[in-house]
């Protein structure tokens, strides 16, 4: 499980995993700064996480050993 924390004073709207290939693999509304998102059993690989906060989009990779 990782933990989604936004530094600034934007809350947290939508967050979508995607693997290297572009699937969703884990898509979540919320609200709030912080978001917990739940890899479990996902393989280990390289996935990209688009978070959309306020009018702000961000995309992060994240390595899952």
């Amino acid at each position: 499980m990782i933990i989604i924390y936004m530094k600034n004073t934007y809350q947290i709207s939508h967050i979508i995993v995607t693997d290297i290939a572009g699937r969703v693999v884990y898509s979540t509304s919320g609200t709030g700064r912080e978001q917990a998102v739940n890899l479990d059993g996902k393989a280990s690989g390289i996935y990209f996480v688009h978070i959309t906060a306020g009018d702000k989009s961000y995309t992060e990779k994240l390595i899952v050993n």
